[in-house]
């Protein structure tokens, strides 16, 4: 009844994963375990791929490096997907709120950020991760997600898919596809599924931000989206001071980060001059990703 997908580059934590959901899903389902190692490819064209393999009506798109904890969690997907006929992706991760501002989906605001995920951290101690304190329902409408687990209907995808023919790469295709599915179904966080992710954060580096500017070029137009109607003014500046310091220690050309400053609009809050100067001027340590693109 359920159609897992997972983009593999090692083969142990896809076994594992895949052992894993065999003891927790509490529901039929299939495995569609796509090596991505020789040659690599795009996620965004391993996802098609596996969406066109999948056999059963629900479609999951999982990380390899998770562990789920809720035994049983199929059954409440299942259900969650069969009570709202309008239901059109669930995560674990996302945000009712998507700005203009080049960023990923998080704007740590803590009314629009939605977060249910567990960390386990090189000391091995385990970490809730809310962006929002747990709702009363166990789903939260958001209008983008984390990649780091995704569920659709199978029907979805057959019109929907993955933007292969612009994301070349590992980055943006689940901003995408849930921002997408969004403007035509709900989308949801839900809170009755614990799933445990082994790899906290992630490279936005040079590509992300190439992907990330494309992409933002594509919808410009429609931005920002969010979830409440009464959208408050304030959000856009807030989510700029967010990735204007969130972004300073990432290995980020120059150029590339004056390419950030223009087209999210920096320059015209006066109060972001300082954070600007330190995003320009930080140098991280270590050699820069993509120095010659």
């Amino acid at each position: 009844m359920i159609s897992v997908v997972i983009c593999s580059v090692k083969k142990v934590l896809a076994q594992q994963v895949k052992a894993n959901i065999d003891k927790t899903i509490g529901v039929p389902w299939e495995a569609i375990i796509i090596d991505n190692t020789n040659p690599s490819r795009a996620i965004a064209q391993v996802y098609n791929e596996g969406a066109g393999m999948a056999q059963f009506p629900i479609v999951c798109f999982a990380h390899e490096d998770i562990t789920f904890e809720t035994t049983g969690w199929g059954e409440k997907l299942l259900n969650h997907f069969d009570t709202d006929p309008g239901l059109g992706m669930i995560g674990v991760a996302g945000s009712n709120y998507k700005s203009k501002t080049l960023s990923g989906w998080m704007t740590f605001i803590q009314s629009c950020d939605r977060c249910n995920i567990l960390h386990l951290d090189a000391a091995g101690k385990i970490t809730k991760l809310y962006f929002d304190q747990p709702p009363a329902k166990s789903l939260k409408y958001v209008v983008t997600l984390d990649g780091v687990f995704l569920s659709t209907r199978r029907e979805i995808l057959a019109n929907i898919h993955f933007d292969e023919k612009m994301l070349k790469g590992f980055h943006v295709y689940d901003l995408d596809i849930s921002y997408r599915i969004s403007r035509q179904y709900r989308v949801a966080v839900c809170f009755d599924i614990e799933i445990i992710h082994y790899t906290e954060g992630g490279d936005f580096g040079n590509s992300w931000v190439d992907y990330t500017l494309e992409w933002h070029k594509k919808y410009s137009g429609q931005l920002p989206v969010a979830i409440d109607p009464g959208i408050k003014k304030e959000y856009e500046y807030r989510v700029k001071h967010f990735w204007l310091n969130r972004l300073r220690s990432e290995r980020i050309s120059f150029r590339r980060r004056l390419r950030w400053i223009r087209h999210s609009k920096v320059i015209v809050h006066v109060s972001l001059w300082p954070h600007l100067l330190l995003f320009l001027l930080f140098k991280p340590i270590g050699k820069l990703r993509n120095k010659s693109q």
